[in-house]
């Protein structure tokens, strides 16, 4: 009889007992000063609560006791109730906004419960990481996605201009609304095939948001995308680990291979090191150190790259990307040029990134890589391909510069218009305040500093854009004949070529 009565004074705590999170947290409960309070018991041996189906005690935890049935985030804060330490945080946890939060923050571990721990844990986090970032680079770049905008789109194909903008807008919603769904979802791949179709509308519809961080996320997202998410298919989650540690490295190397350039040497790495050493008074030997420096920086980033796929190296190279991210916020980040911040997100993401891909020891690096490719289906195959070979060919303009992660190389493709000071007048106004006066009466259109200040991201750098936002602009001004569009394409490529352009060229 006294057992019978100790054993109904207890509460009932049903959980998953398939689930790495919830065996842990009934441990606790298990070596807690107040583990006599509580009969735990696993759903998965046929242990229900009343008028409980299976399939909902899996997805809640549940607590039975004298007060009655509580799920989810209550039956947390119940448990809590139970330790005298504990329940002024659980009544705070009751109140009306705080526990609006702690069911979200529940129903999202919860549907994710099964990669909270272990190898597949890492593909979580990179999901999770990869929504954050894509809709923290969208939102400081909001008006090439959504927002009204004087500077020109550049579809793929000059029929798509026709296409009413609101349709367009709601594309961009529909994209939001579903990585915010991937973000919460356990079993994400219809999902983001839909965000990776929508993707590829946007981008035919305006070059422009052709970005290197949004072609990254997508593609990662797809890469992801082609995994089960079934938690006991370990093949497929060390494959779509290695396809992303492929990605990874392949952007730290040919980003730094792009910068294998006189350009990056002598302009672009001393304008970036300048917040840094602007401390120091200006000497022979700091000019030589920063040329130096500047000659090594992209031979540590192809090192960087190529270290990450060497077991004995990834923990090293892991440390320099650490350290190259610090250089990068305090050149471009808000305590240095504080410009162009779309990138500062992305640049966090990447190093997290790498952290989860490179710095765990267990089943990390060193595979067998031919083996690899030839054991895996060919969309992943083609994602690979995308990001390790044919960045090569953008060095011959087969393949675009973003796309190849020559972001701050100084070998893509720049542009300005010439006008004539006398028909600056004609230009737009909106347009006006980009145009900076030279010295031989000419003025000059800077079509970055235009592109920055609308959009928040720089000009997608190719030859076909550059036409693309001149033709725009000619069909704006009643005679723009002696404008003129100046191109210099890929300074540092096998085929470079400067050219100057006018309307009737457009």
């Amino acid at each position: 009889m006294t057992k019978d009565k100790d054993r109904i004074a207890k509460s009932d705590v049903f959980y998953d007992g398939e689930c790495s999170l919830c065996q842990a947290f009934v441990s606790k409960i298990h070596q807690s000063p107040q583990s006599d309070k509580f009969e735990t018991r696993d759903v998965t041996r046929g242990f229900l609560p009343k008028d409980v189906s299976k399939e909902e005690a899996l997805n809640e935890i549940y607590v039975s006791d004298e007060a009655g049935l509580h799920k989810n985030a209550n039956a947390m804060l119940r448990i809590l109730e139970a330790y005298p330490r504990y329940r002024r945080l659980a009544r705070a946890g009751r109140l009306p906004i705080v526990n609006q939060v702690l069911m979200l923050g529940y129903f999202l571990v919860s549907r994710h419960r099964h990669f909270v721990f272990g190898l597949g844990s890492r593909l979580l986090w990179i999901k999770l990481l990869t929504i954050i970032g894509l809709l923290s680079g969208l939102s400081l770049s909001y008006p090439l996605w959504f927002g009204e905008r004087s500077f020109p789109t550049s579809p793929f194909f000059t029929s798509l201009a026709v296409v009413p903008e609101g349709l367009i807008v709601i594309v961009g919603v529909l994209l939001v609304i579903a990585a915010i769904l991937i973000f919460c979802t356990p079993r994400p791949q219809k999902l983001i095939f839909l965000f990776f179709g929508l993707a590829v509308v946007l981008c035919l519809f305006d070059q422009m948001r052709l970005q290197p961080w949004f072609y990254q996320y997508s593609f990662m997202l797809l890469a992801l995308g082609l995994f089960s998410w079934d938690k006991s298919d370990n093949k497929g989650i060390l494959v779509t680990l290695n396809i992303l540690r492929m990605i990874i490295a392949s952007i730290y190397f040919y980003s730094g291979l792009q910068k294998l350039n006189p350009t990056f040497v002598t302009e672009i790495f001393p304008w970036f090191v300048q917040p840094v050493v602007s401390t120091f008074a200006p000497s022979p030997l700091l000019s030589l150190s920063i040329l130096v420096a500047g000659c090594l920086v992209p031979l540590i980033e192809m090192g960087i790259g190529l270290g990450f796929l060497v077991r004995r190296f990834s923990r090293v190279a892991v440390v320099f990307a650490g350290l190259m991210l610090a250089f990068l916020v305090a050149s471009i980040g808000p305590f240095g040029y504080a410009w162009n911040a779309v990138v500062w997100p992305w640049n966090i993401v990447i190093f997290l990134f790498v952290y989860f891909l490179f710095w765990p020891d267990e089943d990390c690096v060193g595979r067998d890589w031919k083996g690899f490719l030839m054991g895996i289906s060919w969309a992943q195959r083609l994602v690979v391909f995308l990001f390790v070979v044919m960045p090569a060919f953008s060095f011959v303009q087969l393949w675009d510069s973003y796309p190849s992660f020559s972001l701050y190389s100084g070998n893509a493709t720049q542009g300005f218009v010439l006008i004539p000071e006398e028909s600056t007048s004609a230009v737009p106004q909106d347009v006006q305040k980009f145009i900076y006066a030279s010295h031989n009466e000419t003025a000059h259109l800077d079509l970055q500093a235009w592109s920055f200040t609308e959009l928040g991201v720089p000009i997608y750098p190719e030859e076909r854009v550059y036409k693309s936002i001149f033709s725009s602009l000619c069909s704006q001004i009643a005679d723009p004949k002696e404008f003129s569009l100046v191109l210099d394409v890929r300074p540092h490529t096998l085929t470079n070529n400067i050219g100057t352009y006018t309307c009737d060229d457009s």
